[in-house]
């Protein structure tokens, strides 16, 4: 094969490069030009209220139920704010005590701080106006708000209660702090979280603090009807009432709290007692087939 040959093979393959690119110019252009007539697709916009925001969640589009979480969250932060100021601000006891509720009902986490620096809005005396057992079961516990608010918020809440408890000089806060940890573990957890502060502390009034919360923990009364607490389940065949199973259902669980009343009751011989657990596990699934 000569130069020519070669010649004119190069020629003819310029040639369909050439070509090559002119179809994929054209390409570009035929398709640039489409997109430009489609009509831009409106961007989705956050909603405007909560109901809004709470249809939007059943929403297809990804980017709209984004825009829906986002709100509810901001308005979620925008409550506790208000909450924290009403009670970090001026206001009257008893519109810090109706912010204390809230804060515990909505389980604030971000409050505890601040709920730690009011525990004496659980000692005033005399109540605020307006301020009294607002009905049976959880309710009754208002009459300690910020406590139950510290409860409510749950595990959050321990380390707080540990640190205020070990520094504090105050047996009333010490007692106070030790009863909520005790509301939401239970006596063995609360037990082995002091004595291990206890064991590693080196200051001796801190040791001093410790053993007397490690006392309190220990010399609850046993008659003492005070429910939601974990280890005062096999209590409800005696002296708690049946309701008193839906609040430590709170605590640690309903399946638990059903397992356990079921093993009381399998063992249980007297039937006075028996119908007693009977009761807790009739009221405690009522309340579950309320829930659902």
């Amino acid at each position: 094969m000569g130069p020519l040959f070669w010649d004119s093979l190069s020629m003819t393959a310029m040639k369909n490069v050439r070509t090559a690119e002119l179809l994929v110019s054209l390409f570009l252009l035929a398709v640039g030009s489409s997109y430009a007539q489609e009509p831009a697709r409106p961007r989705p916009s956050a909603p405007a209220s909560r109901d809004e925001a709470l249809g939007s969640l059943g929403s297809t589009n990804r980017t709209v139920r984004s825009l829906a979480v986002s709100a509810l969250e901001r308005e979620r932060t925008q409550l506790a704010n208000q909450l924290l100021g009403i009670l970090n601000g001026t206001n009257s006891n008893g519109a810090k005590v109706d912010a204390v509720i809230v804060l515990g009902r909505y389980r604030i986490t971000e409050a505890v701080p601040s709920l730690m620096q009011h525990l004496e809005l659980d000692d005033i005396n005399p109540r605020p106006s307006g301020w009294q057992n607002r009905g049976p079961g959880i309710e009754t516990f208002e009459a300690t708000p910020v406590s139950d608010a510290l409860w409510r918020i749950g595990t959050a809440s321990i380390p707080f209660l540990l640190d205020k408890l070990a520094e504090s000089e105050d047996t009333n806060v010490i007692s106070k702090c030790v009863r909520v940890c005790y509301r939401i573990e239970g006596r063995t957890m609360t037990q082995v979280r002091l004595q291990q502060l206890k064991d590693l502390a080196t200051d001796q009034k801190m040791k001093a603090r410790l053993e007397f919360a490690i006392g309190t923990v220990l010399g609850y009364d046993p008659s003492y009807n005070f429910v939601g607490y974990p280890d005062r389940l096999p209590q409800i065949a005696d002296t708690l009432a049946p309701w008193a199973a839906v609040n430590i259902a709170e605590v640690q669980g309903r399946v638990l709290t059903r397992l356990q009343l079921e093993a009381l009751l399998a063992k249980e011989t007297d039937p006075a007692r028996k119908a007693r657990i009977q009761s807790a596990l009739d009221l405690l699934a009522k309340q579950n087939a309320t829930k659902k």
